[in-house]
Order: C-alpha cells, then sequence, then structure tokens
C-alpha cells in the first residue's frame, strides 16, 4: 500500500446493522478484566454482541468514558502540536489501514479535517462520526487507552493509541493527553 495514500472516513462502510445491543455488564466485565492482550478486545466485543460502541457503553465508568465526536480534531491538533508519535487504524469492511509515527500538518477545508503529511494524509469528516469513547484495555498487567471513533451503526471506524512497544504502559505525554482529554 502507498503510504501517501489518502483515507476517506466517509467513504469506509458499517461493519455491522446492529441497531442495539443488551449486554450482560458483570460477564463483559469479567472478560474485559480478564484479557491480556489489547488485540482480545475485538473477540470480546465480538462474544458480547459484536457492536464496540455498545460494549464501550456498558464498560462505563470502570473502563470507558464517552467524548464528544468533535474530540478527533482536537486529538490530532494536540498530537501535532506534541509531535508525538501514535498508532491510528481506520477500519473497513475488508481490512484496517494503520499508520504509526508523528503528524505536523493539519488542516481544516469545509467539513474535512485533513492530515497531510508526505508520509501520511487523512481525511476526517468530523461531523459524520457518530461517537468516541476513550476506552482502556488490559495489556500484560497494566491497563492502556485509547481513542475510539464509531459511525451511527457502532461500528468503530477510527482507533487511535500510543505508539509503545508490545506489552509496555502508555508513555507519560499520552497519559497526559487522555487526563486531558477526560476533563
Amino acid at each position: 500500500a502507498d503510504p501517501g495514500a489518502a483515507i476517506a472516513l466517509t467513504d469506509v462502510q458499517p461493519l455491522s446493522q446492529t441497531e442495539s445491543l443488551m449486554v450482560d455488564k458483570s460477564t463483559l466485565l469479567q472478560d474485559w478484566t480478564a484479557m491480556t492482550d489489547v488485540h482480545a478486545s475485538r473477540e470480546v466485543i465480538k462474544q458480547h454482541g459484536g457492536n464496540a460502541a455498545g460494549v464501550y457503553d456498558a464498560l462505563v465508568p470502570e473502563f470507558a468514558k464517552a467524548l464528544p465526536p468533535s474530540i478527533i480534531d482536537t486529538l490530532l491538533e494536540s498530537l501535532a502540536s506534541l509531535s508525538h508519535p501514535f498508532r491510528l487504524f481506520v477500519r473497513g469492511p475488508a481490512g484496517v489501514q494503520g499508520y504509526e509515527g508523528p503528524v505536523k500538518r493539519l488542516m481544516a477545508t469545509g467539513p474535512w479535517f485533513n492530515v497531510l503529511d508526505p508520509e501520511f494524509n487523512l481525511h476526517v469528516q468530523s461531523g459524520a462520526i457518530s461517537q468516541a469513547w476513550a476506552v482502556q484495555k488490559s495489556a500484560a498487567g497494566t491497563l492502556v487507552s485509547s481513542v475510539n471513533f464509531a459511525n451511527a451503526d457502532g461500528d468503530e471506524i477510527l482507533i487511535l493509541t500510543d505508539s509503545r512497544d508490545r506489552d509496555q504502559p502508555d508513555s507519560r505525554a499520552w497519559q497526559s493527553l487522555m487526563r486531558s482529554l477526560l476533563e
């Protein structure tokens, strides 16, 4: 794949058409707490109905907090001002595109918020994002956090995490950024 290829989030189609989700919170909390790898969260979400936003809603307040969907702009601006490397994953029905590194050149154009770096382009129509969540997941005995964005069906379409080694805690800079988002 071309690393400079643009990603337009409005082109991402829903992964499912789940409209509502009833989650057994106590079982979900047991399963979520038992995770030892952040990647196991996909399986836990699948076991509890397959709707990420529905699962995150059930994880409030222990492991998740709803954020305004427009937080994507603020988050990218903060990461750019800090020159902090992070990981970004855009989910689609047939695959995932990822990026790891810092971002520098941000530009708002009409309804689009854009990353226009030589190595990476991202085009986000912020108003089309329906939900945003600060989420904590277990990783080798520590909790790591991400900001997850969902479409109107509750399917994850964008995930931002700290750039860290596997099974390591989030960096202090990422932890500080997450605290500022949660205030």
